[in-house]
């Protein structure tokens, strides 16, 4: 039986909390982001079930968050500001679910909660594909100096299965001390955190390339600080107003790689940048580094399901799940979900064209499934979904 390094995010999906990726991917050679091992018997990896039948093992495996439900343009005016001056955090909020949320509800910390059009601090019910404004105001006091001013609003909500789905945006406003006479910055005194002190150094793409692919492989070395846990990746597409940070206690040590889970939009400039956590703090950041995929080139085809058989109740909660090669493909990414959640989301990826499941399906419970194939230079078109059920 063939496995592949699977990668747990920070939310777990089917009985765990949803969280914002529009660029959650596969990282270093099969695995994912958020991979974890739990060993021996009386334990079971994926959802802290117990084993059951005395089983025992080893096992890695991975589950991907699905991308933020919810979208976010934020504009900061101004983006520079000095002592008196009024800053002004307006945002658009798009619900992307498909689906009509409820309780929708915003922070900006440190700066407190956004108030929603017309006043209000929650908004009882938003329509699939309904947007709405929202607005936070501050004024810079000397006590902020010597900036910048960094910010972090959360917009959550709930889906109509109570389920809780959230989107993330950071802000940063640079600050000077006076409001005339032009700018006054304030030196910049970079004191090392001495409680997470070993700082990532990003390797590639190279800083402003040009990179022939839409999912470019992005390459770091963490160091070696024995006070890590994790690292954080941190990546945003220029001008979108929206970071996303992905969390693996993988990437804590070493050289590490990161491959986007979905096609990165042509000739769009992305930044990024990787700091460590170091449990009760965080390291600083690495240099932030820019980069543009360019591939206007073909892409390879959808897989074809071959089983289990659509409709099919199979005979275990053992599945294999298989479909055909796609000629030029060198990764194949599984979706999964159950019938009665509306989101897909990437359970694993191999560069096989078959995989045995025996530590994740529930009895009497209908699945879907899909499979999307990939090179290096883009993800292809997805394939049909079918579903099977396990029996009781």
């Amino acid at each position: 039986m063939s496995k592949s390094i699977l990668s747990v995010s920070l939310s777990l999906i089917f009985g765990l909390a949803l969280i914002s990726a529009f660029l959650l991917g596969q990282s270093d050679e099969y695995g994912l982001a958020y991979a974890q091992t739990k060993t021996g018997p009386g334990h079971n990896p994926i959802l802290e079930r117990p084993r059951s039948n005395g089983e025992t093992g080893t096992n890695t495996y991975a589950l991907l968050p699905v991308s933020s439900t919810l979208t976010i343009d934020q504009t900061i005016t101004p983006a520079e500001a000095a002592v008196g001056q009024t800053i002004t955090y307006t945002y658009l909020i798009t619900n992307t679910t498909g689906q009509t949320i409820t309780n929708l509800q915003a922070t900006n910390q440190p700066l407190g909660p956004v108030s929603f059009t017309p006043g209000t601090l929650l908004v009882n019910q938003l329509l699939a594909d309904q947007s709405i404004s929202g607005i936070v105001t501050y004024t810079i006091q000397e006590s902020d100096l010597p900036g910048p001013l960094t910010s972090l609003t959360t917009i959550s909500s709930t889906l109509p299965s109570g389920r809780i789905t959230s989107a993330q945006v950071t802000g940063t406003v640079a600050l000077r001390k006076q409001p005339q006479g032009g700018p006054i910055y304030l030196p910049l005194v970079m004191t090392p955190n001495l409680d997470c002190p070993t700082i990532p150094t990003l390797i590639s793409p190279a800083n402003g390339a040009t990179v022939d692919s839409l999912i470019p492989t992005l390459t770091w070395d963490s160091g070696n600080e024995s006070k890590a846990i994790a690292a954080e990746l941190e990546i945003e597409r220029i001008g979108s107003g929206s970071t996303n940070e992905i969390w693996s206690s993988y990437w804590k040590t070493g050289v590490r790689t990161h491959i986007p889970s979905g096609n990165l939009e042509n000739g769009q400039t992305y930044r990024w940048r990787v700091r460590l956590d170091c449990g009760e703090t965080w390291g600083d950041y690495s240099a932030q580094w820019t980069f543009t995929p360019s591939y206007d080139g073909a892409v390879v085809a959808a897989p074809q399901l071959v089983s289990p058989a659509y409709g099919s109740l199979v005979d275990s909660t053992t599945v294999t799940l298989k479909w055909s090669a796609v000629p030029g493909a060198t990764f194949y990414t599984v979706y999964l979900t159950e019938s009665d959640f509306p989101f897909f989301y990437p359970f694993f990826t191999t560069p096989n064209t078959e995989e045995t499941i025996d530590f994740y399906f529930d009895s009497d419970t209908t699945y879907l499934w899909r499979v999307v194939a990939r090179d290096d230079k883009a993800y292809g078109p997805v394939s049909e979904t079918w579903e099977f059920t396990t029996p009781q």
